[in-house]
């Protein structure tokens, strides 16, 4: 069999099938192995490992695993793919550990609520460079042939089998026959024509991809009828050294490194979501941030070393050397000081009361001190060839490709619209075996049959036959079209895809994100829009409803009126019950209190709970000035979650941290005053 790239999904595909008895070729363009997996820097996701449990750690489950990689990931990833992610993590690293790259220390990763799932390389090296290194090892030790500098042009096909591919290097042309294809080759971070094809804010943003990560391995699939998924979901990383794209692993921020902007003030749970984290970073002055460490990480965590040689960080012997040494002006070097104070003040208390981080153990309380200037740049690109479980690649007919895999970054379906920390290197790894042992099987005469295949069959069998694919268009926010592309049939809607729009970046693109998959997933156009989004989720809603419509869904089957009917008219009788306490109350023993706190400004969130000892009848932000977007979420959402709790001790709005502390603390100060739960 014949592996097309030598970044890590290759090299551990290629590993794989050897160990299962394959004799494999691999080809490289680059005139070294390891592609993009050399600049992975900080670890390894997995669940239920051996490692969590020495160290007693109980919620790093494989069902929060998929949870938080669904989540983080705006729900758009498929889900079969990323419990595949999920359930065989576990093996991989076991794996891991018979090759000689045992990953034993375990750190949470960037969203993941403190759940620590993220595994390392021992004295914190950069867990790609050394992952590539051990799998080096392993292909000299097994024999394994590749070929540098020799690029694939063309998939070979026989009556629709994949049979091998041509590939050239600077003298020849090949043509190698194999058995089983593998495409490992990674993605098109530094394609910045294709990238700015789906986002053209991105042709002149700055890349850690390496030179090779140009998407060709998507174009010779394509070639042979390849579907692809998610190609317009391109990640940025939030901390990048912007002269020249290097990355400052998110393991430095696990290990209690914090960001501050150039007020000298921290602005973001330094540990949400990359896309969070990101966004955050470019409302801040200048759109950019800094890194903050000590000595003592710097002792724990090996990759700060190439750092500080190369000459990236700035130093300072107390606070207030570092802030001026970062070039912060007038009250900014005391802000800096202080929050510097307050952090450590935090870690002893075991809280981020500002921001809600958890896992809050580590002060930066050991001289000198350290920082790095950095934004946001691009870095991944979660879009790609689409494949099943099998790490088959599926045709644009829905149809398994035979003999065609692929793994890694190549691929697309696994991170939806925003990539875990640590998932990536969980992906080349768990994938490219998945990819090496099933290329192996199938060229050994192997029938392979992937376990959602029953599952896929009625939407392919309705696409080819009854289904309808139907586009239409509704006016979004500033009057451009909304379009939105609706697969179904009467019964059942297989896909929506909005396929054109020009909402407003952030909060629109929210909606533009997640409300496809809501839909599919209620089977209804009848669902929740996006708070602070309304225009944009209605434009999709209608257009979906439109298209339904002229589809004939709900002709059948005829028992679905029925099943949603009890739902509509239940909201209607429960209201009056719902609401004749909080009128009674409030005439009697309920007390109406209103409490002010700091916002995200400075400014008054002035918050009114009307309540009595056992009840909360209701919680109304009377005035705030939050931020218009995620801050206004946490203003709209935040009141009704905490009165079905019948708590202020509710989860915040990720990326609206302060604004979701100052209700919740301004509702605990008024339930302590009316005496809420004596």
């Amino acid at each position: 069999m014949v592996v097309v790239g030598a970044g890590g999904a290759g090299l551990t595909s290629a590993v794989r099938a050897t160990q299962e008895g394959a004799k494999v070729l691999v080809l490289e363009k680059m005139g070294m192995v390891g592609g993009n997996s050399l600049r992975a820097e900080g670890g390894m996701n997995a669940a239920n490992t051996h490692y969590e449990a020495e160290l007693g750690l109980t919620d790093s489950t494989v069902e929060n695993y998929i949870e938080d990689t669904l989540r983080l990931g705006h729900y758009l990833a498929d889900p079969e793919l990323v419990r595949t992610l999920a359930e065989n993590g576990a093996e991989a690293v076991e794996w891991l550990d018979s090759i000689g790259a045992p990953l034993p220390e375990v750190e949470a990763t960037g969203g993941a609520q403190g759940r620590k799932y993220l595994h390392k390389p021992e004295g914190g090296l950069p867990v790609g460079e050394y992952l590539v290194d051990k799998l080096k090892q392993q292909v000299e030790t097994l024999g394994i042939e590749v070929m540098l500098k020799t690029r694939a042009t063309e998939i070979l096909m026989e009556n629709g089998q994949a049979v091998g591919v041509i590939a050239e290097d600077a003298e020849h042309i090949y043509t190698v026959r194999a058995k089983a294809v593998v495409l490992a080759t990674g993605g098109f971070g530094a394609n910045f024509e294709l990238m700015a094809s789906y986002d053209p804010s991105l042709a002149n943003a700055v890349t850690t991809n390496h030179a090779g990560a140009t998407g060709d391995g998507i174009a010779l699939a394509e070639a042979v009828g390849a579907a692809t998924v998610d190609m317009e979901q391109i990640q940025l990383h939030p901390t990048v050294i912007q002269s020249n794209g290097l990355l400052v692993s998110e393991s430095l921020r696990s290990h209690g490194a914090i960001l501050v902007n150039a007020e000298g003030k921290r602005f973001v749970n330094d540990m949400d979501g990359r896309d969070v984290v990101s966004q955050a970073e470019l409302k801040q002055p200048g759109a950019y941030a800094y890194i903050i460490f000590d000595q003592k990480l710097v002792d724990e965590v090996a990759l700060t070393h190439k750092f500080i040689a190369g000459g990236y960080t700035i130093t300072g012997e107390t606070y207030e050397e570092l802030g001026q040494a970062m070039g912060l002006e007038g009250e900014a070097v005391q802000n800096f000081v202080q929050q510097m104070e307050t952090w450590n003040a935090s870690v002893a208390e075991g809280e981020d009361k500002d921001f809600g981080r958890k896992g809050v153990d580590q002060d930066l309380s050991v001289a000198p001190y350290y920082a790095i200037k950095i934004a946001p740049g691009i870095h991944h690109t979660m879009g790609g060839i689409k494949i099943n479980t099998l790490a088959q690649v599926i045709s644009t007919e829905g149809e398994v490709i035979p003999g065609l895999f692929a793994c890694g970054e190549t691929t697309g379906g696994i991170h939806g619209g925003n990539r875990v920390g640590g998932n990536a290197v969980a992906d080349f790894t768990i994938f490219g075996r998945i990819a090496g042992g099933n290329a192996a099987a199938y060229a050994g005469g192997a029938e392979l049959v992937a376990e959602e295949a029953a599952e896929e069959a009625p939407a392919e069998e309705a696409a080819a036959g009854e289904a309808q694919t139907v586009t239409v268009s509704k006016p979004g926010v500033i009057g451009d079209p909304v379009e939105v592309e609706v697969v179904a049939d009467a019964g059942t809607i297989y896909s929506v895809t909005v396929v054109k729009n020009n909402e407003t970046q952030g909060i629109g693109s929210i909606a533009v994100d997640q409300l496809p998959g809501k839909i599919v997933e209620a089977q209804s156009a009848e669902v929740d829009g996006v708070s602070g989004a309304t225009m944009t989720s209605n434009a999709i809603k209608a257009a979906v409803a439109e298209a339904l419509e002229q589809i004939g869904f709900g002709a059948a089957p005829a028992e679905a009126p029925a099943e949603e009917a009890p739902a509509e008219e239940a909201p209607a009788e429960e209201a009056p019950a719902e609401e004749a306490p909080a009128e009674e109350a409030a005439a009697g023993e309920a007390q109406t209190v209103t409490v002010t706190k700091p916002g995200v400004f400075g400014e008054d969130v002035v918050v009114e709970v009307v309540a009595d000892a056992g009840t909360i009848y209701s919680v109304t932000v009377v005035k705030n000035n939050e931020t218009q977007g995620i801050g206004s979420i946490a203003v709209e959402q935040l009141p009704g979650k905490i009165v079905e709790a019948q708590s202020a001790e509710v989860d915040g709005v990720s990326g609206a941290t302060m604004t979701s502390n100052a209700i919740k603390a301004a509702v605990a100060e008024a339930l302590e005053q009316i005496g809420f739960g004596g």
